[in-house]
């Protein structure tokens, strides 16, 4: 038998009957146990939000050096632009024939 021990959980693991036996809080809690299930979600939800909050930090932090960048490369190239052309002048030579 293997004895896990965390706060008030307690895993033990039977190697010849291939069972586990959990107590939580020094309740037996069965495999099927809806308690049990709700506890694991509850648990692995709890484990699967770290690396979710890390890689958001990460993205934001990004998102800063990036905006960072633009803001640098567009203060020294981008400042007011003239767009100018060749103009095209057509003259119209018309009579008006007031009656």
């Amino acid at each position: 038998m293997t004895r896990l021990l965390l706060n008030n959980l307690t895993l033990i693991l039977s190697k010849q009957t291939n069972h586990i036996f959990i107590i939580f809080k020094g309740k037996y809690l069965e495999k099927e146990s809806i308690t049990l299930r709700i506890i694991l979600i509850a648990a692995v939800i709890i484990i699967l939000l770290v690396p979710l909050f890390m890689i958001q930090s990460l993205i934001t932090e990004r998102q800063y050096y990036r905006d960072e960048a633009v803001r640098e490369v567009s203060k020294s190239w981008a400042e007011a632009q003239t767009v100018g052309g060749p103009i095209l002048t057509l003259i119209d030579k018309s009579e008006n024939l007031c009656s």
